[in-house]
């Protein structure tokens, strides 16, 4: 994301930054957070890039960078704007930097309340893949419908692609 930010013509700086940026680090620690809690207190606008709960690996689960957002807007009492999945910003700047519209793509994603919500909540296919955080089960309890669901990518129907 750094690298990312610094070609978008931003200057990364520790001294009294615009922005605090909240991206997945798995090498932030609690004085890492503090500091960027203390840029929010002095003026610092919040901009958190996703909203995953949590993470799905091998052996179990993983805070998501979403947890960590969350974090910073309750210490902070500032409110991210909602620019990723599972909110439109996301989608409308992939469609338009690819000269696509929404009836030209399936979103596929193993997260019901992000991948597949994006789609769900902005009128695209969906294809939910039980590999991730959630499971079949899960569809109801958190009423969001996939348009297919499949175990895995080997179940993946590439009809599904011919419109």
């Amino acid at each position: 994301m750094k690298e990312e930010l610094e070609e978008s013509g931003l200057t990364i700086t520790d001294k009294i930054p615009d922005f605090v940026f909240v991206g997945l680090n798995k090498e932030m620690n609690y004085h890492d957070y503090s500091k960027g809690l203390a840029h929010l207190l002095h003026g610092a606008k919040l901009i958190g890039t996703n909203q995953d709960r949590i993470l799905a690996k091998p052996d179990g689960f993983e805070i998501g960078n979403g947890s960590i957002v969350a974090m910073f807007e309750y210490a902070s009492k500032q409110e991210s704007p909602k620019i990723a999945k599972p909110h439109a910003p996301i989608l409308e700047l992939c469609l338009e930097a690819n000269g696509l519209t929404k009836e030209d793509v399936i979103l596929v994603g193993d997260n019901l309340e992000t991948d597949i919500s994006l789609g769900y909540n902005n009128g695209v296919e969906t294809v939910f893949v039980e590999s991730g955080v959630h499971k079949r089960e899960d569809i109801a309890s958190l009423g969001i419908e996939p348009d297919h669901v499949i175990s895995d990518l080997s179940e993946f129907r590439f009809e599904w692609l011919e419109k």
